[in-house]
């Protein structure tokens, strides 16, 4: 009787288990599903399920991001894939990185960690792999048909991102020396009798994660625990010209005495605070160019 007892709480505590990792998994694909929605990715697939992948000899948490279009009308929507990827380099985005690391955002992992699949019904017109190991790696299949651009409109991408992009002329330096420039800025917003706390991840001289965390209203505007992840990129141009962009993402929460201990407890503010996300890119541009330009 004994040994029975102990199964059945056994296999309870298992099935328990279970639910909460599909309520987990269920939850980011929400998540993601609402961000895509915002920015009008949606009409190109959407968040379908959480697989465990092995990437680059490790074991990488993978979301697969799927097309329901018919075959058919693959190359249609390759066609206007092509135009949202060129249009979004020229504003200093790179979709397939903002894929990743909006997955590592709400997955709460580091980038190393996670992959994104584009799957489709025809692999070979329209699909990719994406992952990080040490630099973005990208397995693209795009072979655009013919399209028309009179139904593409990437304002819906542009305007949901916090972003900015900058040409700067002669040596571009460190992409570190720039943060050192920012901190300023992060460290003017902090709880009481605690500064913030800023996190490095600097995976090449072209690209840098940072987290900062303890901070308190600086994006919402409002007495919110935040954590901002800002990702910072630098693309050689020429020997004598470069381009430095940043994209942000941003967590918040309630608490009356401390900010939550776990991520979970957060929510994305881009989706609950879009005003307050346009409000806060024109003050990060703004410390930007004073960095940069010296305005």
């Amino acid at each position: 009787m004994g040994n029975r007892k102990l199964k059945l709480f056994l296999l309870i505590c298992l099935l328990n288990t279970l639910h909460a990792a599909a309520q987990q998994a269920d939850s980011r694909l929400d998540n993601y599903n609402s961000w895509l929605s915002a920015t009008g990715l949606k009409s190109f697939f959407s968040a379908k399920e959480v697989r465990t992948n092995t990437v680059v000899n490790k074991s990488a948490l993978t979301l697969v991001l799927y097309s329901p279009a018919r075959p058919a009308e693959l190359p249609g929507l390759a066609f206007q894939w092509t135009l949202l990827t060129d249009s979004l380099n020229r504003n200093g985005i790179n979709i397939y990185q903002l894929l990743l690391t909006r997955w590592a955002f709400y997955s709460h992992r580091h980038l190393p960690e996670v992959a994104v699949s584009v799957e489709s019904n025809r692999p070979e017109i329209f699909s990719a792999a994406i992952s990080f190991n040490k630099q973005l790696i990208s397995d693209i299949h795009c072979i655009p048909g013919r399209g028309s651009s009179e139904d593409f409109h990437p304002e819906a991408v542009l305007n949901n991102i916090i972003h900015g992009s900058y040409r700067i002329s002669g040596n571009p330096g460190n992409l570190l020396s720039y943060f050192s420039k920012l901190q300023s800025y992060f460290l003017s917003y902090k709880h009481s009798g605690s500064g913030v706390i800023i996190d490095k991840e600097v995976f090449n001289e072209t690209f840098i994660r940072l987290r900062i965390s303890n901070i308190l209203g600086q994006a919402t505007g409002q007495r919110y625990h935040e954590i901002i992840y800002l990702n910072l990129n630098l693309v050689r141009i020429a020997s004598t010209e470069a381009e430095v962009s940043y994209s942000v993402d941003i967590l918040y929460a309630g608490g009356i005495v401390s900010a939550p201990d776990s991520e979970s407890y957060y929510r994305d503010a881009s989706i609950d605070f879009p005003r307050e996300m346009v409000s806060y890119n024109n003050n990060l541009d703004r410390e930007f160019r004073k960095v940069l330009y010296g305005e």
